[in-house]
């Protein structure tokens, strides 16, 4: 990992002190470890799998209301 990353990374402290009932969606593609530590992704702040598997179809139906 190059070191300036590490001054970059979202960690347990880091979520800890944002705002009262602050979430991580990180956009993709990002790397467990590297921009995320592995403690956050698999605390309850992390809301990326969860959001992001309905993202596909959110993306359709506003295509589908652009386009009719």
């Amino acid at each position: 990992m190059v070191s300036c990353v590490v001054r970059c990374q979202v960690t347990r402290p880091a979520m800890e002190a944002a705002n009262k009932g602050a979430l991580l969606n990180p956009c993709p593609p990002f790397y467990r470890g590297e921009e995320v530590t592995d403690e956050v992704i698999e605390s309850t702040f992390f809301v990326g799998y969860a959001f992001k598997k309905y993202l596909l179809d959110v993306q359709q139906a506003i295509m589908l209301y652009c386009l009719s």
